[in-house]
């Protein structure tokens, strides 16, 4: 199953390490890293997740 974990580069919970670790051990995922972003990036900037995703959202 395809997967996309997107971390934050200024995240202190989900380190970026930890996460770019958890896509190559998963079988088709993609790790991003939003710059300057932090922990909450789904909530906090939603149109970065959109793009990470390629997607738009109006």
């Amino acid at each position: 199953m395809p997967t996309l974990l997107l971390g934050a580069e200024h995240d202190r919970v989900a380190s970026a390490e930890a996460m770019a670790d958890m896509a190559a051990a998963l079988p088709r995922a993609r790790f991003r890293l939003p710059a300057g972003a932090y922990h909450l990036v789904p909530l906090l900037e939603p149109g970065r997740v959109a793009e990470a995703l390629g997607i738009s959202i109006e």
